[in-house]
């Protein structure tokens, strides 16, 4: 994804879903993720996905969907736990099925 500019996108709903194959993403943590809104089902059901550079890092402030957004990688290690989820709204299955992800903290 080196290269893929992001920067001004509002909607990343399965934007990497059910890739088979793919064991890291690389490349979006220097676009950023401030404008986004939606991460419903974005990175989810990558079944050999390791890591994702940059995420602990990501600007999530305006995202509302956080819905199955890390769901169901089994393999993958990233910290989320420093996102900020003031605006989320749906966060249903963030990271269920991927034990070991940190997930944010959802208390406001």
């Amino acid at each position: 994804l080196n290269g893929w500019s992001i920067l001004n996108a509002k909607d990343m709903s399965r934007m990497v879903n059910k890739c088979p194959s793919l064991k890291e993403i690389k490349g979006l943590s220097i676009y950023g993720t401030a404008s986004n809104t939606n991460m419903s089902y974005a990175f989810s059901q990558n079944q050999l996905l390791e890591k994702i550079e940059g995420i602990e890092t990501w600007n999530t402030g305006s995202v509302s969907n956080m819905n199955a957004m890390l769901w169901a990688n089994p393999v993958l290690s990233a910290d989320c736990s420093r996102f900020n989820v003031s605006s989320v709204s749906d966060h249903l299955d963030f990271s269920t099925d991927s034990p070991n992800v940190v997930s944010p903290s959802w208390s406001k």
